[in-house]
Parts: structure tokens; C-alpha cells; sequence
């Protein structure tokens, strides 16, 4: 089977990472100083992460300004991939099933940009299960009216199963449709 890069380069097409790319990680950094000039009082700031690219952007933009803050990275079980490698403090072997929050299932590349940028900037990870998944799509719809879609409930599923206390404003960066 030809993969996306082989095709890409026959065709002529430029390829554009999902995360492991400068400007990719600049994006995120630009959602960090929004969610700054949203709620300058902010102190916590969950987010899903797959490669990396995203939260690592945004940890940099929000410590950089506010060194005190804790960006904490969410991933699901089956595909914990960054945070291991972020508990182990180096790439591993990873384990990775399918998840219904498959946006932030990803192979990360062992010399890719957001490693080091994760190890450095993201202060804790947690792990969230299929079900916590779902059960945060379902209170999203509930209590917010807004359909998360799976990819974007995992940092909600955290902030229920971790129940971060010490914090004096907490910021969730959620994704749906």
C-alpha cells in the first residue's frame, strides 16, 4: 500500500502535518493568548492532545505569559501515546487501540518537533477511558446544549475524573460540531 507522503510527492501535492509542523504549533500558541485575553485570571488549562502539536503551542504561549499556570494534556486510554513518552520523559513503545476520540489517536515520530516541547511545557497528563468520554459528550449536550464530538470531550472527561482542586479559574478547550 502507497502511504500519504509517497502519494503526495507523485502528485505534487505539499503534505501539511496535523501537528508536527512549526505553524501548526504556532496555531495552538495563538488559542493559548486568546483564552488570555478571554480570562486573564486563568490558572489551569485542560486540553486534548494527539501529537502534540496544539497543546504544545498553547502550553508555550500560556507559561511564557503566566509561568504559575498548568496546562494539562488529555488523552485517551487507548491511545496515550504523548503521555507516556511525557511520563517516561522519552519515546517508547506505546500500546494504541481504537478509540471513539480518534483525532487524538497518533504515531508520533520519535524526533518529531512536540516532544520536547510537551516534556517541557505540559505539567500533568491525564488519561481518560471510552466511557468517560462519552458520559462527557452526554453532560455537554445536557447541561450545555453543545455537541462535542468525540475528539473534543476528552478534556472535560479529565477536568470530571481529575477534580483539580487549588485553582482559582480553570479554562477547558473543547471541540464539537
Amino acid at each position: 500500500r502507497r502511504g500519504g507522503l509517497e502519494g503526495a510527492a507523485e502528485s505534487g501535492l505539499t503534505v501539511v502535518p496535523a501537528y508536527n509542523d512549526p505553524d501548526v504549533i504556532a496555531g495552538g500558541g495563538t488559542v493559548g493568548l486568546e483564552i488570555l485575553e478571554d480570562l486573564p485570571e486563568v490558572d489551569l488549562v485542560m486540553v486534548g492532545m494527539g501529537g502534540g502539536g496544539v497543546i504544545s503551542g498553547m502550553a508555550i504561549a500560556l507559561k511564557e505569559a503566566r509561568p504559575r499556570l498548568q496546562a494539562w494534556g488529555v488523552q485517551p486510554e487507548a491511545n496515550p501515546v504523548l503521555a507516556e513518552w511525557i511520563r517516561q520523559g522519552r519515546p517508547v513503545p506505546v500500546e494504541q487501540r481504537a478509540s471513539i476520540a480518534d483525532g487524538l489517536g497518533a504515531s508520533i515520530e520519535e524526533d518529531s518537533l512536540t516532544f520536547p516541547l510537551a516534556l517541557r511545557y505540559v505539567d500533568r497528563t491525564v488519561l481518560v477511558a471510552e466511557d468517560e468520554i462519552k458520559d462527557a459528550m452526554a453532560w455537554m449536550l445536557e447541561e450545555h446544549q453543545m455537541v462535542v464530538e468525540p475528539s473534543g470531550a476528552p478534556p472535560v472527561a479529565g477536568l470530571m475524573k481529575a477534580r483539580p482542586s487549588g485553582f482559582r479559574k480553570g479554562g477547558v478547550v473543547v471541540w464539537g460540531r
